[in-house]
């Protein structure tokens, strides 16, 4: 691998052996044997890397792949025979420098293949990665509405027990979550509207159905989610560019800002959720 060309990203990044072998979970002296070539890092680690320095596709394959050496070997070894012939004509020589030349061809094209798979097994990772990310956003806003559907039971039942027939439809609807109201008809209204209140945008409607239904996100107390967010964005927009001076939430809704639907007339009026969300979106 290249070395030093590592070295130049990690120093970009302000990063160094022991904080990089952090990052992959490693420990500093496992991570010094695989950047000097005592041991190989995995697809994974190499994955990390490509992804933590935002390395092109000529970048990585520069580091990890050594095209350059490969056909430096193969020139030198030519040359060498060459010169050798000058002063021998003996088709033993001639046979054993053909020899050479078709193995290095096999060499070469032997580094090729590598190279292809290995793109295509990152590739791969990429997707699937992506669908778990897809399927446990989406198990939380099940577990979500779930989660209201069996609370707004409870409550109708105690409202029954009591008696309190002059607040029951109201108590019957409402869930609150840090001061924040939706109610059954709310989350029904807005599900059916994503791309009117959201933007047509899959990553909107993520974004916009996590806040809706985990209110907690506002006020900084679900960094898990924002952190997922940044995640998407960062997967569907190859254009987006993080800045690590701000938090994963800021990050989040600086894109959605720039890419979504930032209020909506109909919507703020109908839904004091909606409203609530757009009022927290004219901060960025």
């Amino acid at each position: 691998m290249r070395k030093n060309l590592l070295k130049s990203k990690m120093s970009l990044h302000e990063d160094n052996n022991k904080t990089l072998a952090h990052k992959l979970k490693i420990t500093p002296s496992a991570f010094s044997r695989k950047i000097n070539g005592t041991s190989n890092f995995t697809i994974e680690e190499m994955k990390f890397i490509r992804k933590e320095y935002e390395l092109s596709d000529v970048e990585f394959l520069d580091i990890f792949v050594i095209i350059n050496l490969l056909f430096g070997k193969i020139i030198f070894k030519v040359k060498e025979e060459m010169e050798v012939m000058e002063g021998n004509n003996n088709k033993t020589i001639k046979i054993l420098i053909g020899v050479i030349i078709g193995l290095s061809a096999i060499i070469l094209f032997s580094g090729i293949f590598y190279i292809l798979n290995m793109q295509g097994k990152i590739t791969k990772l990429e997707t699937e990665q992506e669908e778990r990310l897809k399927r446990q956003m989406e198990s939380q806003n099940m577990a979500s509405v779930q989660t209201m559907q069996s609370a707004q039971t409870q409550q109708q039942s105690n409202i029954n027990r009591k008696g309190e027939t002059g607040t029951r439809s109201q108590q019957s609807q409402t869930i609150t979550s840090n001061g924040i109201n939706i109610t059954k008809e709310e989350g029904a209204y807005i599900r059916a509207n994503f791309n009117t209140f959201f933007g047509s945008n899959e990553v909107c409607h993520n974004i916009g159905r996590n806040h809706v239904n985990f209110p907690a996100i506002y006020s900084g107390n679900r960094p898990d989610l924002s952190a997922a967010l940044l995640r998407f964005i960062k997967k569907s927009d190859s254009s987006f560019v993080n800045n690590s001076n701000l938090s994963d939430e800021d990050n989040v809704m600086n894109w959605y800002t720039a890419n979504c639907v930032r209020y909506n007339a109909i919507g703020s009026e109908n839904s004091k959720t909606l409203r609530y969300f757009y009022n927290y979106i004219s901060n960025f």
